[in-house]
Order: structure tokens, then C-alpha cells, then sequence
């Protein structure tokens, strides 16, 4: 039955791949180009060491690289996008009716649902897991003199955007599951991925841990700057990955449960 689901979404696998060469045609030039850069042009040595010309340096190697970096600010939009390509085919055949094939051929609805919820879920979240993998490593020199941890690196870096693309394909196949409207879950699921992830970003994620006054001359370059003179350290990047990614996996389970209810129940 997997070999089966697999072959069903081979275009889908495709497009996924091609995908992930065009991320790669990217960011592997620039991100040599970058590191290069970083290191002979002085950056390196101004990281945690700022001093006379410093600022400038750093300034200008942010503008050498501004369009790129600029770019990259759509990334944050690709574990939807991946959600889409690897969730749509599952919602496509229940619209068309096509699983009961299947099911009169003696494959049982959980064996079905395993196999379809394996590929679809599996797949997007290796593309996350290498798209994340890429960018974590492009932006390795911004890291290294802006931190990891302010919205603008976290969303991109560290193990969240594989659980946010598993979240946003499970968010589409209920829909689907329950909508049967392959168009209508699309949309209507990345509406909602984007909301929740608006809200956990500007509403819960500040509330992982407690804020920290920031002392007088403090260097907050590396730090997320919450309210005025609060902040979170670049220190807490793992530890607020780890729960942003719990948050969104058990998000994913209790839709997981949802679909396997109603395809045990109310699918016929």
C-alpha cells in the first residue's frame, strides 16, 4: 500500500525536489560567497569584539548582501508551501471518491490512511528538514553578529519549520477530510496556518520564558528586543525551538486524530 501512495504522488515528489534544487542553486553560491566575505572582509573579527569601525564594517557587509537577505524574508512562506504540494494529492482522492478502490480490495481504512498520512506527512517534513538545514547554514555569518533568535532568523533556522510544514499538511488534510473541496482546504488552510502562526509568534513565543531587563551599556545586538528595554538572549534560541515545536506537533496530533475519526466514522 505504500509503494502504491508513493506512486500516487510522484509528481508531487517531483515538484517537491525540484523545489529543493532550486532552493540549493540559490543559497549554496551566495552562501560560499557569504562566508568568504565574512571572513576576509573583517566581519569575523568584529563579532563580540566591537571596536572602532566595527559598526561600519558590519554595516556594509549588510548592505553587500541586502537584496539576498531581503529575499530570503519570503522563506518563511515555503513550509506552507511544501504543506500544499505533499497534503493536496490525499485531499484530491477523497474529492474524487477514488480511495474506495481501495478499500474493496482489501486494504482496510487504517492501512489506507497509515500509508497516505506516511508519504504525505514524511514528505513534507524531510523538505522542511532540508530546506531548514540550507538556510540555517546560509545565514550562519548574520547569525554570528545578529543572533538566531529574533523572528526574522528563528522562523527560517532549527527544527520549527519542519513542524511547521507537518502542521500546515496535517491543517490542510483535515480540512480536506472533512470539506472533501481539494481548492477550498487549500485556501482556507493556509488562512489559518498563517493566523496561528502570527499569533504564536507575536503572542505566545515572547511568554516561553520570562523577559530580562537589559543593563545599561548592554550589547543587545544578538538579542530579541521584546518591549523596549526587554529582551530574550540569543542563549534561548534551542530552548524556544523546542517548545514552539512541541506547540506545533501536538497541534498536528489532535488534527491527526480528527481525520482519523472521521475517516473511520463518517467517510463511506
Amino acid at each position: 500500500m505504500t509503494w502504491v501512495a508513493w506512486r500516487q504522488q510522484r509528481a508531487e515528489t517531483v515538484l517537491g525536489a525540484l523545489l529543493l534544487a532550486v532552493l540549493a542553486a540559490l543559497f549554496i553560491p551566495t552562501g560560499l560567497h557569504m562566508s568568504g566575505a565574512y571572513e576576509t572582509d573583517g566581519a569575523a573579527a568584529c563579532v563580540g569584539a566591537p571596536g572602532s569601525g566595527c559598526a561600519q564594517l558590519l554595516d556594509a557587509f549588510d548592505a553587500r548582501f541586502s537584496t539576498v537577505i531581503g529575499v530570503t524574508g519570503w522563506f518563511a512562506f515555503l513550509p506552507v508551501v511544501i504543506a500544499v504540494i505533499f497534503a493536496a494529492p490525499f485531499v484530491l482522492e477523497l474529492e474524487r471518491g477514488t480511495y474506495r478502490l481501495a478499500w474493496t480490495q482489501s486494504i482496510t481504512r487504517r492501512r489506507w490512511l497509515a500509508s497516505k498520512l506516511a508519504i504525505a506527512l514524511g514528505g513534507a517534513g524531510v523538505s522542511a528538514a532540508i530546506t531548514a538545514f540550507l538556510l540555517t547554514w546560509w545565514r550562519r555569518p548574520l547569525d554570528n553578529f545578529h543572533g538566531r533568535i529574533e523572528p526574522g532568523a528563528f522562523q527560517l533556522e532549527g527544527i520549527a519549520p519542519i513542524a511547521y510544514a507537518v502542521f500546515a499538511a496535517a491543517l490542510i488534510i483535515a480540512l480536506g477530510t472533512v470539506m472533501r473541496r481539494t481548492i477550498a482546504a487549500i485556501a482556507i488552510g493556509v488562512v489559518a496556518f498563517l493566523a496561528v502562526r502570527v499569533v504564536i509568534e507575536s503572542v505566545v513565543r515572547p511568554h516561553f520564558a520570562s523577559t530580562l531587563q537589559a543593563e545599561k551599556g548592554a550589547n543587545l545586538d544578538t538579542a530579541w528586543i521584546v518591549d523596549g528595554r526587554m529582551y530574550h538572549p540569543s542563549s534561548r534560541f534551542w530552548e524556544f525551538q523546542l517548545i514552539e515545536t512541541g506547540i506545533y506537533l501536538a497541534m498536528t496530533l489532535a488534527l491527526l486524530g480528527l481525520v482519523a475519526w472521521w475517516i473511520d466514522r463518517r467517510v463511506s
